[in-house]
């Protein structure tokens, strides 16, 4: 840690449960809140879920994938 820091890396990859995605993050940057939004374009919303530790990072976990979902990390 130390300034500047750059930020972090969100991971989208399928989840151990079929037809599910897993969404995550270092845990070596708290604070950062997941957001989706369905288009380019439109308003991104925190994403209902809170995420849990697992192996390490933040995770979200069983979120079913859509076509034109977008996820960001926001401070």
């Amino acid at each position: 840690f130390g300034l500047p820091c750059a930020p972090p890396v969100l991971v989208i990859e399928p989840d151990s449960t079929p037809s599910k995605l897993r969404v995550d993050w270092s845990t070596a940057y708290p604070g950062w809140t997941a957001q989706q939004v369905g288009k380019l374009g439109g308003t991104f919303s925190n994403v209902i879920q809170a995420p849990v530790i697992v192996g390490g990072r933040y995770a979200l976990t069983n979120m079913t994938p859509a076509a034109g979902q977008y996820f960001r990390l926001k401070k």
